[in-house]
This record gives structure tokens, C-alpha cells and sequence, in this order.
């Protein structure tokens, strides 16, 4: 911006600075003899400005005063005047603005819209003060807010009305479907409840799948909340997600991981889901022994003299 550099500091960052600028003397009026006042340099405001004098007590035009530093004199602090009307000649009420250097309320030049005020320091009709909306930006010829140029996906146009991307329909429809502005392309029409169609109070009507899915999983839904299971909206029903298991071993749908494939064994033993292999049937032994199950034998006891 015109009166400003941009200044690196020593970590990098960076800010506008202002550039000085030499100031002149400005002549003043005090009790109606011509002074110099003499003006500095403000790096705050960027601009030439006199030094503060004490303007309490000053009254101008029954107001209180200020200093104004740019100025170099007191003057009166301003009032609101948009409620206030001035009746002209020809009997009409005319709005009003605050006029610095009479410190009063005056009325607005004729050639000012409705939607303009007076700007007495720009000495022109100015657009009165309005907030847009977050999509909007301010048309300060027309004094109206109007909708921020946007670019929208292909397919889509920029609306102004409704400050919306709009999209063009390239085709027509079937029976069976509508248009969707906002998909921009042809979706199945949900069957109607009087049709005895519709979907059940625990599923949703999906547009791109032409039928109804489940609603999303509330807490607890899913009995195996982890990288193994999913959501299946067609069952309504948590599900395992199938591994590739090793030789030996299947997939248990039920508790989502793998299991061993039960094996035949001979005679006096079962087979053990938790080891993967055939287990001998335990036996009573006599006292003085204990059972061995990797020998499937019983065994006598090492302290017994007996054995």
C-alpha cells in the first residue's frame, strides 16, 4: 500500500512499516490570530499530526471539543443526526448530518438517494452503512449488497439470485427418477408410503442406490467395534471382515478370527480348538500316580518309594 514497505525481521517474519515522511508547520487560528503549529511525524497513524494541546472546557456551538491532531485544533465532537429531520421550503422533512465546522446538525443536499447519506468530509453523497452477508460483498454504486463472484465445479453456473452454484440439466429423467439439483444428475424417487413401499423406521431411502439402507450405527450397535468388523446397511448388522487365515485354520464369522479345522483323532483322544491338535483323554490313575498328557500315561509320583 502507498506509504508503506515491507520490513523482514531477523526471524523471518515480515510486517508493512510505515515510511516517515518530513512535516511542515500548519497555520492555526487562536482567538483569531494566525499561529504556527508545528507537526511531527506519527508512525501509529502514519501521517503528519501536532502536537496534543488541552482542550478541556472549550465548548464550540454549546458542544464539548477534542483535540484533533491532524487538524492541529479543537473541535467539536459530533452528534447523531440520523434521526433527525429539517423541514425545507417546500414543507418537506430532509435528513440531516453532522457538519464539522458548525458543529450542528444541517441538512443533506437534495441529489442524496434514500439509501445514501452525506459524507461532509468527502463532500459527496455517500452509501448509507450496511452489514452483508458472509457470501456477499457491498456494491457501493448501487448501495446494495450483492453475492461474491464464485467458481463452481464443472458442470455447475454461478447464481447470483440465490448465491448459489447452480447446475445444468444435460438430460431428461426416467419415470422412476427426478433430476437433483444439487447432485446435478438423475436419482431413483423413494417409493411413497401410501404405495406401502417405504422404508421401515430402521432404514433410510438412498438415492444412489435406488433402496433402503440402515440408518448409521448408534453406540453399541456393533459387537466388535475394531478394524475387523463394519456396518452392513443392508443387513443392519455388524460384520467381520474375512481374513486370509494360515493352513489349518478357517475364518469364524462369529468371533472374527481364525480358527483351527477340527481334525479326526484315534481313539482315546479329542481334539482341542485352543492348542490346534489332538489331546488324549485324561484318566483316573491310581494313588501314588498322576496323569501325563504328553505321554497320555498314567505316571507314578517321584517322592514314592512304591513306584
Amino acid at each position: 500500500m502507498a506509504g508503506y514497505y515491507w520490513y523482514v525481521q531477523a526471524d523471518g517474519s515480515g510486517s508493512c512499516v510505515c515510511i516517515p515522511t518530513e512535516c511542515t508547520d500548519r497555520t492555526i487560528q487562536v482567538n483569531g490570530f494566525p499561529v504556527q503549529a508545528a507537526r511531527y511525524w506519527d508512525m501509529d497513524t502514519c501521517s503528519c499530526v501536532c502536537a496534543e494541546r488541552d482542550c478541556t472546557g472549550q465548548v464550540q456551538n454549546g458542544l464539548s471539543t477534542f483535540w484533533d491532531s491532524e487538524e492541529c485544533e479543537c473541535r467539536c465532537r459530533p452528534i447523531d443526526c440520523s434521526s433527525v429531520t429539517i423541514t425545507n421550503s417546500a414543507g418537506d422533512d430532509v435528513a440531516t448530518y453532522f457538519d464539522i465546522d458548525t458543529c450542528q446538525c444541517v441538512a443533506q443536499p437534495s441529489d442524496c438517494s434514500m439509501m445514501q447519506v452525506w459524507n461532509a468530509t468527502l463532500q459527496a453523497c455517500v452509501c448509507r452503512p450496511k452489514v452483508c452477508g458472509s457470501n456477499e460483498i457491498f456494491d457501493h454504486d448501487e448501495c446494495i449488497c450483492r453475492c461474491a463472484p464464485s467458481v463452481c465445479p464443472i458442470g455447475f453456473y454461478w447464481q447470483e439470485d440465490s448465491c448459489s452454484c447452480g447446475c445444468f440439466q444435460t438430460a431428461g429423467c426416467g419415470s422412476d427418477s427426478f433430476f437433483d439439483d444439487e447432485l446435478c444428475k438423475c436419482v431413483c424417487t423413494e417409493p411413497s408410503f401410501l404405495s406401502g413401499n417405504s422404508c421401515p423406521a430402521d432404514k433410510y431411502w438412498d438415492h444412489e442406490c435406488c433402496e433402503c439402507l440402515c440408518r448409521p450405527p448408534t453406540e453399541g450397535d456393533c459387537a466388535f467395534e475394531s478394524k475387523t468388523s463394519y456396518w452392513n446397511t443392508r443387513t443392519c448388522e455388524c460384520e467381520c471382515v474375512e481374513q486370509a487365515c494360515e493352513v489349518g485354520h478357517y475364518f469364524d464369522q462369529e468371533s472374527c478370527i481364525c480358527e483351527c479345522l477340527p481334525q479326526e483323532c484315534a481313539f482315546g483322544h479329542y481334539w482341542n480348538s485352543s492348542s490346534c491338535c489332538c489331546d488324549c483323554v485324561p484318566e483316573d490313575c491310581a494313588t501314588g500316580y498322576y496323569w501325563d498328557p504328553s505321554s497320555c500315561k498314567c505316571r507314578c509320583e517321584y517322592n514314592l518309594a512304591s513306584c
